[in-house]
């Protein structure tokens, strides 16, 4: 099997952590961590609490022309992503299991 690089390795183990961190707490995960991985849990926290703030900031200075355009832009995605869905038949007949006919009687 292929050995997975450094930075690879310590990517793999960020993305645990901070799964850890979010599921359990920053607290109780930097309680259980080596003191050497101080540097790793200040970085995470740091991280978090920037994405925090990012969110706060946004979610209250948002504008209505800003929302408008947002809802423009994604509009045409949305649509496409449903259509593509929707255009493939299904594999197991999903509508003779669940006719709407049927339901009424």
């Amino acid at each position: 099997t292929k050995v997975p690089s450094t930075f690879n390795r310590n990517l793999q183990i960020r993305v645990v952590v901070e799964r850890l961190v979010r599921r359990c707490g920053y607290e109780a995960v930097a309680a259980a961590c080596p003191p050497g991985d101080a540097k790793l849990m200040s970085h995470i926290r740091k991280q978090t609490s920037r994405k925090e703030r990012r969110r706060a900031i946004g979610s209250e200075g948002g504008s209505q022309a800003d929302a408008a355009e947002f809802d423009r832009r994604s509009a045409g995605s949305v649509a496409r992503s449903a259509a593509g869905r929707t255009a493939r038949a299904s594999e197991w007949g999903h509508t003779a299991v669940f006719d709407d006919e049927d339901a009424a009687t």
